[in-house]
């Protein structure tokens, strides 16, 4: 696959809209899709370097009665968005080659995924795939657990208000003092119920966890495992932010409550 987009959502007209999506994939030229559609713009580029012609399919989906109350549609979509991204990660190895920033304009090697038979052949075009890493297996744990979704986490802590104002439990000084810039992936849950608020990563280890969690308001707790390696990469950061956001839609048929409505910068 090699990217996964929505347009727009809603309205009777979706599917001329997605279909016209297509039609000015196949048609246009980089430069006319905005800097903001990131997938759209990484596609047509493709396109230019290789000569692609693509084909396109769709999936209404149904969520009538399943999505959460507190959801807004675009926000349970983001969720269904990840989740779909997700799956094909588990089942191909690698991410789609539009999405999370895999492929640049610049000179190297034309790479593909590890373990993957899916890939663009070298012609010497200046266009880089980045490689992806491994995708994050399916829960088995509750979001809560400290190996929930194949990693492990500290322990929670607990923390009360927001910005300035926030108390940290004795296990949050911990936590916090603990940072030393190793990039981290972190989850916020809800103290009582433990319901997933927020998943991110942080470049600035457990001080940009702590950070992002301060952000949100009311009583919660964080916990974060940190990343080696490859982990450092823009890209691979995201491929995991993205599987922790599908590993939860797909276990609790929701994206984390708080995800959409108050999602931090990825300069942190």
């Amino acid at each position: 696959m090699l990217g996964n987009f929505f347009d727009r959502w809603g309205g009777s007209d979706l599917s001329k809209r997605i279909l016209g999506t297509w039609a000015r994939l196949n048609r246009r030229p980089a430069r006319d899709f905005s800097s903001t559609k990131h997938a759209a713009r990484r596609l047509a580029h493709l396109r230019e370097a290789y000569g692609l012609e693509y084909e396109i399919s769709f999936y209404a989906a149904h969520h009538e009665g399943r999505r959460d109350p507190r959801l807004g549609e675009a926000q349970w979509r983001k969720g269904l968005e990840s989740r779909l991204l997700w799956e094909y990660r588990l089942e191909a190895r690698m991410s789609s080659v539009a999405n999370h920033r895999r492929s640049t304009v610049r000179e190297g090697e034309q790479l593909a995924g590890e373990g993957s038979k899916v890939g663009f052949p070298e012609v010497g075009f200046p266009y880089r795939i980045r490689p992806s890493t491994t995708p994050l297996p399916r829960p088995k744990r509750e979001p809560h657990s400290e190996l929930w979704m194949g990693k492990r986490w500290t322990s929670l802590a607990g923390c009360k208000g927001t910005g300035q104002r926030m108390s940290w439990s004795a296990a949050g000084k911990e936590l916090r003092e603990s940072g030393n810039g190793t990039p981290v992936l972190y989850k916020v849950l809800d103290p009582n119920t433990h319901e997933l608020l927020q998943v991110g990563y942080s470049r600035r280890g457990s001080a940009g966890a702590l950070a992002a969690a301060s952000r949100l308001a009311g009583e919660k707790a964080v916990a974060w495992a940190p990343l080696t390696g490859a982990g450092r990469q823009e890209h691979v950061l995201q491929e995991l932010k993205d599987d922790l956001i599908g590993g939860y839609f797909y276990q609790m048929g929701k994206p984390p409550a708080r995800q959409f409505a108050a999602e931090p910068s990825p300069s942190q």
